[in-house]
């Protein structure tokens, strides 16, 4: 995150990002290079991830240290964490294709999830999440965000209560509201609606 921090300042003045990484690359040992797994994180996190979800992830690694925290070059390196990014395990059905593009609010959603997850953890259990673990979070977040605008089409619910009822318990480890999001990612059905999930459809049902 250093390297984020870094080169976020220097290009907000002007300079060439990519230019900077050679320059680096060609005026130091191989160790000390930023390359491979850590130069496509620092990418993904300078280009694509959205401004508000990378504060998120830098907060974090301030808190807890690079070592210690929750990401890793590996995790943060995956493309498939990316916007635009569709999770295609639903087949082509139009709606699960929809169900499984990660977007900008997705991505907000997966970071605050996977922190809360880590922070909830006893210290001395705590561990990295795994490349496959953060892409496992990256496609629930993007099912939960789906759904909810699913919801929202269907009935006139306010963002506030689907804040309250269905975001917020996914994202702060609610065992109910994760075990439904997995279990309805797991079957996968061709006519899941939002009325067939719980939370959406006590919103949808007042």
């Amino acid at each position: 995150m250093t390297w984020v921090s870094v080169l976020t300042r220097l290009r907000d003045l002007g300079d060439d990002v990519t230019d900077v990484i050679k320059k680096h690359n060609s005026t130091n040992t191989k160790q000390a290079q930023l390359l491979s797994q850590k130069a496509t994180a620092v990418r993904n996190l300078l280009d694509n991830i959205p401004k508000d979800t990378l504060s998120k992830i830098y907060d974090h690694t301030q808190q807890f240290g690079w070592d210690q925290c929750a990401f890793s070059d590996d995790s943060l390196s995956s493309k498939k964490i990316l916007p635009n990014f569709v999770f295609r395990t639903g087949g082509t059905s139009p709606k699960w294709l929809s169900r499984g593009k990660v977007t900008p609010e997705s991505i907000s959603i997966m970071a605050d999830h996977c922190i809360n997850k880590f922070m909830s953890t006893p210290a001395p259990l705590r561990k990295k999440i795994t490349r496959s673990g953060l892409e496992d979070a990256a496609e629930e977040a993007a099912f939960v965000m789906s759904m909810a605008w699913e919801a929202q089409a269907l009935v006139p619910v306010s963002d506030k209560l689907v804040k309250e009822m269905w975001l917020d318990p996914y994202v702060n480890g609610d065992p109910t509201a994760v075990l439904e999001v997995q279990c309805k990612l797991a079957d996968k059905k061709a006519d899941l609606g939002p009325r067939d999930i719980r939370q959406l459809a006590q919103m949808s049902n007042p």
